[in-house]
């Protein structure tokens, strides 16, 4: 007969290689929920990447889409009523009627200052999303996240662009209460040259304008471009700002 004794080491040993099992498996049990884990951020990153590369094909469309309409003279406001559109000229041509004050005359312009002694600034958003930029504390950076909200107050409109993700169907609407497409773009035009906007005067400027703007700011004639924005919006959120010349 054994003794108990004698049974000992090979209780230890199963014992261990129990122990030993456990380990095993939490490591694989970790190793499963970090590559599930890594899966998911991929995905959600390459997700993020296509709904990105869709903004920004829908704000360049925006911007080539106002291009060519300024090239050909295009009257992208026509039928709507109001000193917008009183002339009933394209785009271009009222502009050149009015280039001291192209808000009166253009439907989708912008030029308006943030504040009363503003004369420049980056984009139009409000003064709450301005920050200092260079050495002008009265240019604006935008907030993508509060671009809708924003758009609700505006004073002038600016076209919508609903593009159907399946045909590239383009369908154009002026707006001024706030609507953003699904998938698309908003666009509109303001006063500027390569590196900034500009807060027109209204004060004639000689000699007149002919292929660019010009304005008087009290002390001098400014010469300026017509600069357009375009802003891609994937399921409806705000995601690619592009800006561009238009001459």
């Amino acid at each position: 007969m054994n003794h108990p004794s004698m049974l000992l080491p090979a209780a230890r040993q199963h014992g261990f290689v129990l122990l030993t099992v456990l380990i095993l498996l939490a490591l694989l049990s970790l190793l499963g929920m970090a590559q599930l884990y890594r899966s998911i951020t991929v995905q959600q990153e390459s997700t993020a990447s296509v709904k990105s590369q869709q903004a920004a094909y829908y704000a360049e469309t925006a911007i080539s889409y106002i291009r060519w309409g300024w090239a050909n003279d295009a009257d992208f406001d026509d039928g709507n009523p109001g000193a917008a559109d009183d002339q009933q000229l394209g785009d271009r041509e009222e502009w050149l009627t009015a280039v001291t004050n192209p808000t009166g005359v253009i439907a989708y312009w912008d030029n308006g200052a943030d504040n009363s002694t503003a004369t420049d600034r980056a984009v139009f958003w409000d003064s709450s999303n301005c920050l200092p930029v260079s050495s002008a504390a009265d240019y604006c950076n935008p907030d993508l996240s509060a671009i809708t909200t924003d758009l609700q107050s505006r004073l002038n409109g600016y076209i919508k662009l609903e593009i159907d993700q399946i045909t590239g169907i383009i369908t154009p609407s002026l707006e001024t209460g706030g609507a953003v497409p699904t998938n698309g773009a908003v666009v509109w035009v303001t006063a500027g040259d390569e590196n900034k906007d500009y807060h027109v005067d209204n004060n004639p400027c000689t000699p007149p304008a002919t292929t660019y703007g010009c304005y008087n700011d009290g002390s001098q004639d400014v010469r300026y471009h017509v600069v357009a924005y375009g802003l891609g919006f994937v399921d409806g959120k705000p995601l690619h700002l592009m800006r561009a010349v238009i001459r």
